[in-house]
């Protein structure tokens, strides 16, 4: 009777957990004066509760690199999603063992996009030295930051998350969004 009551009140809880995180949009879980980035992705936890889990990521840095070209540099052990333990295993997961910084690459984008609502940019996201082509849509959120947000799957980018418990514990799905609010004057 006890091991019930325990399971229903963590499974409640997970429940709960998850309900609180869907309300408000994604931009919500990043710092509004820096550019940033973020991943949400879910998990089934106990085969029963779908939890979201979300990684942020300020320590990203954008340089114009050769002429025409920006690089976006995003050290992997720099994301944190409140969970130490999990961070050091994305870090792992994303960057390998001498922890590659992820790179996204792609032509500096014309004055004129700068002022429009939206742009496209057609660049290449480099996971473990293996490049991905990604087109991204950029939202003007305001007079100097832009956002985006790309829904893709894990196993499309050959990102492997090990199941916990061979996935009686937690297994994650497939699913990712890939997001960031983009200040255009922080690129160097």
């Amino acid at each position: 009777m006890k091991f019930r009551l325990f399971l229903a009140v963590g499974l409640s809880l997970i429940i709960g957990a998850h309900g609180a995180q869907a309300a408000g949009s994604i931009f919500d879980d990043l710092p509004k004066e820096k550019t940033c980035v973020g991943y949400k992705t879910t998990k089934k936890m106990f085969f029963v509760a779908t939890v979201g889990v979300v990684g942020t990521n300020c320590s990203l840095t954008m340089e114009k690199t050769a002429p025409g070209k920006i690089q976006v540099t995003i050290p992997v052990e720099k994301f944190d999603s409140g969970v130490t333990s999990r961070d050091e295993h994305v870090a792992q997961i994303l960057g390998g063992e001498d922890l590659e910084p992820i790179l996204f690459e792609t032509p500096v984008p014309g004055e004129a996009n700068f002022s429009a609502d939206s742009f496209v940019a057609q660049g290449a996201l480099t996971i473990l030295g293996r490049r991905y082509p990604m087109e991204v849509a950029f939202m003007k959120e305001s007079d100097e930051t832009f956002t985006f947000e790309i829904t893709t799957k894990l196993s499309l980018l050959e990102v492997v998350v090990p199941k916990v418990g061979f996935g009686l514990i937690a297994a994650p799905l497939d699913d990712i969004v890939l997001y960031g609010r983009v200040f255009s004057s922080q690129v160097k």
